[in-house]
């Protein structure tokens, strides 16, 4: 009888246990290839969902809900995270002026607390993009110089796409992107409706977005 009274107890201690996620992997902070542009988190019991040269997404556990403010203002003060601030109930997302962007997202029901960070796109290509735009305008207006000299009379009229039209054309509203629903209080799924699984105070992103920040689709409602 005491035998079995006691496995009982160890066995309803190992499960209470695994449910707090104390079984779980420390985070190596020095492993972390971006740690020197976010701050280093008080908590390191977790899980590293992305460790590269252009993001980290992470998740810690059994944070207590006070260490979000305190992380998000670390963001702000030491790291210069101040612009584009986009912030909601347990929501922070901003930049700061090398192109980096942090967000940070806490989940009252689990108290975990999920990092983001996002390297600058690389702008390599930008001045070979820039010198072929320059060389597409000086071959357009040759080519003009060109239609001018060689003009029919002024009854017929060349088909020649004007300037203002050429700069027009890329400016044309591409087509709208998916936008879904998360939550802000908990969950791991995107919604497409603001309504399923009963979410409260659900934020409205693209989907893209919902990926990136580790989200995946609800089987109810896609």
């Amino acid at each position: 009888m005491k035998k079995a009274l006691t496995l009982a107890i160890v066995t309803l201690l190992v499960v209470t246990l695994f449910s707090c996620n104390l079984f779980t992997d420390t985070i190596n902070w020095y492993s972390i290839i971006l740690k020197d542009q976010i701050p280093d988190p008080i908590y390191r019991s977790g899980t590293t969902l992305e460790n590269t040269s252009t993001k980290l997404s992470l998740i810690l556990y059994n944070v207590p809900s006070h260490e979000y403010p305190a992380y998000v203002d670390k963001c702000m003060n030491e790291h210069g995270y101040s612009n584009d601030i986009d912030s909601e109930s347990y929501y922070f997302s901003a930049s700061n002026s090398s192109g980096y962007r942090v967000i940070v997202i806490y989940n009252v029901d689990s108290n975990e607390l999920q990092i983001i960070l996002e390297a600058p796109e690389q702008s390599n290509s930008e001045p070979s993009n820039a010198l072929q735009d320059i060389s597409n305008d000086n071959t357009s207006n040759t080519n003009e110089e060109q239609s001018e000299e060689t003009s029919p009379p002024e009854n017929s009229t060349p088909n020649v796409t004007s300037p203002e039209e050429e700069t027009k054309q890329p400016d044309q509203p591409s087509t709208s992107q998916e936008m879904v629903w998360i939550p802000t209080n908990g969950g791991k799924k995107y919604h497409s409706r603001a309504d399923c699984s009963n979410m409260k105070n659900p934020r409205q992103v693209t989907k893209e977005k919902a990926i990136e920040m580790g989200y995946s689709p609800c089987k109810k409602c896609h």
